[in-house]
């Protein structure tokens, strides 16, 4: 497939996606940090409108006649709907979800009416109907923009002319998905970094996407002044939106850690996002308690925070199944149980790569019982690590092959 051309011809050059009404304060979050336990109802916090709140004044102002409001409202299920998931909205408020996609449509606002359809993209089988779905997913991308087309644009790139064209309008979720298709099509870092750069820059929650694509097989990236200075915009416009009421407060979180910034504002944005039950929120409580970040580490307690966020992925990796893999194979904070171990690891891992828990994986699988024979595991070794994309995956096949202790991790070269 070739964007040669087309990927050094994009500017961002018209915004399309909707934003929401600021109907809160943006104020920085006062250091104060709000109670919560592993596994715990959060408590609000003061500093915070809460997505529910939030969600209330939209409601008003939508059954007041403002066709935008009834949008905005939306906007805030299809947030929790996204990536990282969480669930802010409670089930009378999402329950009304859909009478305000019909008052929005009615007052005339399309967005809204095609929030009405979205429905009927679940119905489509993805793997018998892939170009009728990604036909649709178009559409809606074209019609409503980024807070729908982030929720159902998947599959890749099926019209990399029509990803490109949506992309040069504004819409992030193009610019990520050109993005994560850039390696595969043999371009250029400098095109991937800059189709990252605009994902960014039309659609602030395409961001934490968009570095997921720059590092995928070059985790060193992470620590680029390219990824950092997406990370710093992540930190400073998923604050705002999070003391306004979004349910992003985990990625300003996860922002403020990994940029190394005062370890309490990571607590505070990621307590706030305990409420919305953010699994991104829970697993950045769980590095801040495991790792003894400004409170004393308390494997136990962080265990139940990576409890709740299974599906945080970051690095290509399940994260917090990851963890929960580490702690219960070495018995730390956990009670040691090699099963339950295995049961994370392989839920954590992705196949391709020599990862520190694909090693967990099959260090685990040769102790579980049924012991199974050195060459299923070998066969398995072959199936889930590839020698071409990654060269340790043969040192891997070989250590197995001699029946050798398999290390935590194994040299770059």
């Amino acid at each position: 497939m070739a964007l040669g051309i087309a990927l050094g011809t994009v500017h961002c050059r018209e915004r399309v996606t909707p934003q929401p009404d600021p109907v809160a304060s943006s104020d920085a979050a006062p250091v104060a940090s709000a109670s919560s336990s592993a596994g715990g109802q959060a408590q609000k916090a003061s500093w915070r409108t809460s997505p529910n709140e939030l969600f209330g004044t939209l409601r008003q102002r939508c059954e007041g006649g403002a066709a935008e409001a009834c949008w905005n409202a939306l906007v805030i299920g299809l947030e929790g709907d996204q990536w990282i998931t969480s669930m802010p909205l409670d089930k009378a408020n999402a329950a009304d979800l859909p009478r305000l996609a019909k008052r929005g449509c009615d007052l005339g606002n399309k967005p809204s009416c095609t929030y009405l359809r979205r429905d009927e993209v679940n119905q489509f089988d993805f793997a018998e109907k892939r170009m009728q779905r990604a036909a649709w997913v178009r559409e809606i991308c074209d019609a409503a923009g980024d807070p729908m087309c982030l929720v159902f644009h998947t599959g890749g790139m099926t019209d990399p002319n029509a990803s490109v064209a949506a992309c040069n309008r504004g819409i992030g979720t193009d610019c990520y998905v050109i993005a994560s298709e850039a390696p595969g099509l043999n371009s250029p870092y400098a095109d991937h970094l800059r189709y990252a750069r605009k994902a960014c820059d039309a659609y602030i929650q395409t961001c934490l996407r968009a570095i997921e694509t720059l590092a995928a097989g070059h985790p060193e990236r992470y620590a680029s002044p390219d990824v950092r200075a997406m990370r710093e915009r992540i930190a400073t416009e998923q604050s705002k939106r999070c003391v306004e009421g979004h349910p992003v407060c985990g990625q300003a979180a996860l922002a403020h850690l990994e940029l190394g910034h005062d370890p309490g504002e990571a607590r505070r944005y990621a307590e706030a996002g305990l409420a919305d039950k953010d699994q991104l929120a829970n697993y950045v409580l769980g590095r801040l308690t495991d790792e003894g970040t400004g409170t004393p580490a308390d494997p136990g307690k962080a265990a139940e925070f990576y409890k709740n966020c299974g599906d945080v992925e970051i690095a290509r990796e399940h994260v917090c199944h990851a963890r929960l893999a580490a702690q219960y194979e070495a018995g730390r904070g956990v009670p040691k149980d090699l099963k339950i171990a295995f049961g994370h690891a392989r839920d954590a891992r992705f196949p391709g790569r020599t990862t520190p828990t694909l090693l967990r994986y099959f260090r685990l699988l040769q102790q579980q019982d049924p012991v199974p024979s050195r060459d299923q595991v070998l066969a398995r070794a072959k199936m889930e690590c590839s020698g071409e994309d990654d060269q340790r995956c043969r040192i891997l096949w070989k250590l197995i092959e001699e029946g050798k202790p398999i290390p935590e991790s194994l040299p770059d070269k």
